[in-house]
């Protein structure tokens, strides 16, 4: 008789605006991908931007709770002057580098936390690069 099969709680970092605060596992891989519009107008003018292919690998390396992370991005913003101008600025964001660490299961009333130690490359396209590594830590 085969062996019942069992379900690894899968949590994603892409997209979104904050990170999960769990590893993807040793040895495990994860690609994961997002789209994002904003648009934004007051009575002079707007703003709209997409934010594609939002590319994020995540590779668990050494141990359980570390994981490797590699980003890159392409970014589209529109800005409207009304009755004035339109401007069109696209391009290849930084690369983006990281390592997330994780610091504590759930247990009773300790929660689950992750660090998350990174860097942007400066390596976009005008006008999307930074022109300077960022350093950078998430909790």
């Amino acid at each position: 008789m085969p062996e019942a099969l069992t379900t690894v709680p899968h949590a994603t970092d892409r997209p979104d605006f904050t990170e999960a605060s769990s590893t993807v596992g040793l040895g495990v891989v994860q690609l994961e991908g997002g789209y994002t519009y904003t648009y934004d107008s007051d009575a002079v003018g707007s703003t709209k931007s997409h934010s594609f292919p939002e590319t994020l690998l995540r590779v668990g390396i050494l141990a359980e709770w570390i994981e490797f992370r590699i980003a890159q991005n392409y970014a589209e913003e529109t800005t409207t002057d009304f009755g004035v101008s339109r401007t069109t600025e696209t391009g290849a964001e930084d690369l983006y580098l990281g390592i997330k660490w994780g610091l504590t299961a759930h247990e009773g009333i300790l929660p689950e936390m992750a660090l998350i130690t990174q860097l942007t490359v400066p390596s976009g396209d005008d006008p999307c690069t930074a022109g300077v590594t960022r350093p950078g830590v998430v909790w």
